[in-house]
């Protein structure tokens, strides 16, 4: 009896562990301030960071790992926290500047994952722009993706899927600080 009664208490740990897990608000990155720098990127300022149209709005706010679902710093939006991603680089780099006449904005396009299979799969996409006195001067949809090894065990896949995750907005604000076209307009 106490084998039962012990077993059914480890799964109900499991279970309600299993629930939700909220990201904590990211940090600047080495990478990323080492980036801007050698970019030479002119201070900006940031604008708006939306879910666009042809993301569900669900898929801004949570996304399924298994039985777990990975949410955003304190119930906020995966389009807020790409704006505090970058922001955090901005800041320790020295280069956001609430009045820059250059505001980089963006819309969260993509946002997916997966753990099933032999691989597990993650890709983040989103539409920048900046723009200078209104006028619009870099506009472009830029996607990375990622894949890894899928563990068998739930808690090892759901721990990976979630730093994979975790770990696509810096490399889609690196993505777009490699792009010379945007590098140019944020000169």
């Amino acid at each position: 009896m106490k084998v039962t009664q012990t077993l059914c208490a480890i799964l109900a740990c499991v279970w309600i562990a299993a629930c939700a897990t909220s990201l904590p608000p990211p940090t600047a990155t080495f990478d990323g301030i080492q980036q801007l720098r050698a970019a030479e990127i002119a201070p900006l300022a940031l604008g708006d960071f939306t879910r666009a149209p042809e993301l569900p709005e669900a898929r801004d706010k949570s996304i399924a790992i298994r039985a777990d679902s990975l949410q955003p710093p304190k119930g906020g939006t995966f389009s807020s926290f790409l704006r505090q991603t970058i922001e955090a680089d901005l800041k320790g780099a020295g280069r956001l500047d609430p009045a820059a006449d250059r505001i980089l904005s963006a819309q969260l396009t993509r946002s997916d994952i997966s753990t099933f299979g032999s691989n597990s799969r993650g890709a983040l996409g989103a539409r920048f722009r900046v723009t200078q006195k209104s006028a619009i001067i870099f506009e472009k949809q830029v996607t990375v993706e990622e894949e890894w090894p899928s563990a068998f065990l739930g808690a090892v896949a759901i721990t990976d899927a979630s730093n994979h995750y975790t770990g696509l907005y810096p490399k889609l604000w690196a993505a777009l600080l490699a792009d010379p076209e945007f590098r140019g307009a944020a000169r």
